[in-house]
């Protein structure tokens, strides 16, 4: 989490607030914030199964941020990837099963 805020400050300008935050939730959420101001912002996380075996709740946490619908103001994208095939597969898998997808 911490390498993710350092890549954010790195792009968006340091932060009091971003460098504050102690949650996936309040990190996705001041993204959103700053996607108003730079609508169509992208961003990608590799090696997304890393950071699950780190915080299993992480793809909760993105999916309840998703669906809260902050990312649509500044029409923010989130791209998730990752070289351990089975466990995306999962993921979607998942997914498929909570929503009918």
């Amino acid at each position: 989490m911490e390498q993710f805020k350092l890549e954010v400050a790195r792009v968006l300008g340091p932060s009091p607030v971003l460098a504050s935050l102690d949650s996936w939730d309040g990190i996705f959420h001041f993204v959103a914030e700053a996607a108003k101001a730079k609508p169509g912002t992208v961003v990608t996380i590799d090696e997304f199964p890393y950071l699950v075996d780190q915080d299993s709740a992480l793809p909760s946490v993105i999916q309840r941020f998703w669906d809260s619908g902050a990312a649509s103001a500044g029409n923010l994208k989130i791209i998730l990837c990752g070289s351990a095939v089975a466990q995306m597969e999962d993921l979607l898998a998942e997914k498929t099963r909570f929503t009918g997808a």
